[in-house]
């Protein structure tokens, strides 16, 4: 009862509580009603109640705005990693009335670090995912290849940050969650058009930079294309050399899918 709370086993005491309830009633059925009895049956049942909130309070998980809740809920000021906060310290507060509460901020916290532990995955995911360029043998300019592989790990990453935004359990995680969904349909968005600008580039370059007749017959075209061609280059360029796919969506400032969209 005088252990240190921090170092209290909730498991191992948990399963001490149930031994110590079934001798109370082995007691009761076997001796005549006595004071000490009854006494004894008292403080174990407070001892047992009060496992599920030391189990709930021993959770790793609890993060500063849960100790907040569950201060504000027993309107008490509870540090259970101080020295001399004891289990007896936790019984002798007569918090179980509150135990549903605490549990259920409790299990809060641990499905928030649940939904951390896959943002955070999702966020790893990304730092590691690339555009694969190579060049071209019809134009000899560096071009982005296995797009589908790009287009599995959005369809993937669209799934898990809705699943996540779905959890009632992501209120303090939401704007977190919100900002990757932005930055995962951005992605999205920037890949069609850049799949649309290469394959149309690649069609009209043989047209306008190699047909002398076109670029004659075709002057305002011709300059056109010949923005589209200097500005596709230049991506692809800058690309090869930096290719992992959120740092280009996270430079500054972003205007890629702009630039995209307007040359389609």
């Amino acid at each position: 009862m005088k252990t240190q709370f921090s170092e209290v086993d909730a498991k191992g005491i948990t399963t001490l509580a149930e031994k110590f309830a079934k001798n109370c009633m082995r007691l009761e059925k076997n001796l005549d009603p006595n004071p000490i009895q009854e006494k004894l049956k008292i403080l174990v049942n407070q001892f047992k109640d009060a496992m599920p909130i030391v189990t709930a309070l021993r959770n790793e998980k609890l993060e500063e705005h849960h100790w907040a809740q569950i201060k504000s809920l027993i309107k008490k000021d509870i540090d259970v990693s101080q020295s001399d906060f004891s289990l007896k310290s936790l019984i002798d507060m007569d918090v179980n009335q509150y135990q549903e509460e605490i549990v259920v901020i409790s299990t809060q916290a641990t499905q928030e670090a649940n939904l951390k532990i896959q943002i955070a995955e999702l966020e790893a995911l990304w730092k590691t995912t690339q555009f694969i360029v190579e060049v071209d043998e019809k134009t000899e300019v560096p071009i982005l290849v296995g797009l589908d592989d790009v287009y599995q790990v959005l369809d993937e990453s669209l799934a898990q940050i809705n699943m996540i935004l779905g959890s009632r359990f992501v209120k303090p995680l939401r704007g977190e969650a919100e900002k990757w969904k932005k930055d995962i349909l951005t992605i999205s968005d920037m890949v069609e058009q850049w799949q649309t600008c290469q394959m149309n580039w690649r069609y009209l370059e043989n047209i306008f930079m190699k047909a002398a007749d076109i670029r004659k017959a075709m002057p305002d075209e011709t300059k056109r294309f010949e923005q589209v061609d200097k500005s596709f280059k230049t991506l692809m360029g800058k690309t090869q050399k930096q290719p992992f796919i959120l740092k280009i969506v996270h430079m500054k400032p972003f205007k890629t899918l702009d630039e995209l969209t307007q040359n389609n």
